[in-house]
Parts: structure tokens; C-alpha cells; sequence
């Protein structure tokens, strides 16, 4: 009888899918290296707040579980925020989107005026927390905006269980990017080789 497949639940950044060219060597590796894709469905309607969409995702995967989660921007901002209550066996986040409590004064106008009132104001309470016991990779890309870095120091220096911060050498705000995209699959790689 065959060992049932690990999951690695994907939450994708604003307004992409897992369907996106950008996941597209991520998600064939992760299926090369044995685990399974669940990819989570977001409806990034301008219209709604940051906790529809949390709420979204979090009747997409389960509060407890010995799979992983991988999200990207946004997607790494709800899967940080749903890390309180739901336990995974590994988290990858993905260049963490900045707009908490910590940040939020420095994010910048037009991104604001972007996102409208509604939505700065549903995710302004949000802070940094601790996170779980759970093992977590911290990923930002060189080259992404200072409070996307700051934050992705400062959730890994917080996060209870084994964690790890990468600089993606050249990369901006880009999953696909070559180097995100290969310090991604060493991840996928590893753990793995850590199952067996």
C-alpha cells in the first residue's frame, strides 16, 4: 500500500492565480518531488476587505495538518495571519505583503489610494505575532520594497519553531523569478528528503 502524498497548499499574490505562468515551475516540481498541489482560489475582488479574504482561505485548508503551505505577497500575508490558529507541518512565506500595524504609516500614498480606505483599515490592526512551533522559511527578493524586507526579518525573528531567512539574490517582487523560483524548489527539495 502506497504512503499517501504530502500537500503543499499554494496561496497566491493579489489578483494571481496558481494557474499563472509564474507558479508553473513551482507547482511541476513540487509534483516532481512527490507532494501533492492543492492550490488555493482566491477572488481578489477590489470590492471586499482583507478579512474576506482571509476568511476565503481559511475554509480552503484545514486548522490542522501535516502538509505545508506556500503563499506569495498577499498570499503569504493570510497564511502568516492564519499561522495563529492553524498548524501546518512546514510554512514557506513568500515575500510577506507590509501592511500591518508595524508598517502601515510607511506604506506609500498611491498604494493606499490603490487599495482604497475600506481596505487599509481592515488590515491596520493586523500585527506581527509570534507565529507557531511549526517549521518556516521567511523569503523576500532583494530587490523588493524595504517594509516587505523589514517584515520578513522581523515575523522570522518572532516565529517560535526553526525558521529561516532568505535574501533572493536579484529578486524583486517576482515568485517567478529564476532565483525565487530555485530557492523555492530547495526548499520543496528538502523536505522531501527530510519525509523519508
Amino acid at each position: 500500500m502506497s504512503e499517501e502524498k504530502k500537500k503543499l497548499y499554494i496561496v497566491p499574490g493579489f489578483k494571481q492565480s496558481v494557474e499563472d505562468e509564474n507558479y508553473k515551475e513551482i507547482v511541476n516540481y513540487a509534483k516532481e518531488v512527490g507532494l501533492e498541489i492543492k492550490p488555493v482560489h482566491v477572488s481578489w475582488n477590489h470590492d471586499i476587505d482583507m478579512n474576506d479574504y482571509i476568511k476565503e482561505v481559511s475554509e480552503q485548508i484545514p486548522k490542522e495538518s501535516d502538509d505545508y503551505i506556500l503563499g506569495f505577497s498577499f498570499g503569504a500575508y493570510i497564511s502568516y495571519l492564519l499561522s495563529k490558529e492553524k498548524r501546518f507541518t512546514g510554512y514557506i512565506f513568500c515575500t510577506i505583503s507590509p501592511y500591518f500595524k508595524e508598517t502601515i504609516e510607511e506604506i506609500p500614498r498611491r498604494a493606499k489610494e490603490f487599495f482604497g480606505d475600506n481596505f487599509i483599515r481592515s488590515v491596520s490592526d493586523n500585527s506581527l505575532h509570534e507565529g507557531n512551533k511549526s517549521r518556516a522559511w521567511f523569503l523576500v527578493g532583494e530587490k523588493d520594497w524595504d517594509q516587505a524586507k523589514y517584515i520578513g526579518k522581523e515575523a522570522k525573528d518572532l516565529w517560535s519553531g526553526e525558521s529561516e531567512f532568505v535574501m533572493v539574490h536579484r529578486a524583486a517582487h517576482e515568485i517567478g523569478h529564476l532565483n525565487y523560483v530555485e530557492e523555492i524548489k530547495w526548499i520543496l527539495k528538502n523536505l522531501t528528503r527530510e519525509r523519508k
